[in-house]
């Protein structure tokens, strides 16, 4: 089960640890993922941390966030649950729901992604495509504590205060 990528999987017997082909690059700073190696896993606590800026620590060789060759390869392969992979952008909470974020560990986009916690933005109107030209709804929201609404069963308008103002719009 080297290559199980499924967070709630919790190891049963001894023989399912993590066991990789070079246990010291566990925690040093790269995100091993050439081949599918099982580096990244829940079993090696995500290759120790490596996958993502919130649990990467660099070492004296090597930079988080860097190949081998020091090229910038960021955190794309971040797979660790508790983690957000977006943490601390300006795409989070944005009035817009952007798959990356929405998950639990980014508290569902910052909200966006639900019709009840998404708040617009001079920028962006919740329920409304990226560039706000087509409503688009709430389908993917998948916070627990809301349903998903398609975009005929809310009431989306890019100005809501044209709503019940004596014109007809």
């Amino acid at each position: 089960f080297l290559r199980c990528l499924d967070p709630n999987y919790e190891p049963t017997a001894a023989n399912e640890t993590c066991i990789v082909a070079d246990p010291f690059a566990l925690g040093n700073g790269y995100c091993n993922t050439l081949n599918n190696t099982g580096y990244n896993t829940a079993l090696c606590n995500w290759d120790g941390g490596d996958c993502c800026a919130a649990t990467c620590e660099s070492t004296d060789t090597q930079e988080c966030g860097f190949s081998a060759t020091n090229v910038s390869i960021g955190y794309a392969n971040c797979r660790d649950p508790s983690v957000c992979p977006i943490e601390g952008s300006p795409r989070l909470g944005d009035g817009f729901c952007d798959t990356a974020g929405n998950l639990d560990s980014c508290d569902w986009d910052g909200g966006d992604c639900c019709a009840e916690t998404c708040v617009s933005t001079a920028n962006t109107t919740c329920g409304f495509n990226a560039d706000g030209s087509a409503v688009i709804g709430f389908l993917r929201c998948l916070d627990p504590n809301y349903e998903p609404t398609a975009a005929n069963e809310t009431c989306i308008v890019a100005d809501p205060f044209a709503l019940g103002n004596g014109y007809c719009n």
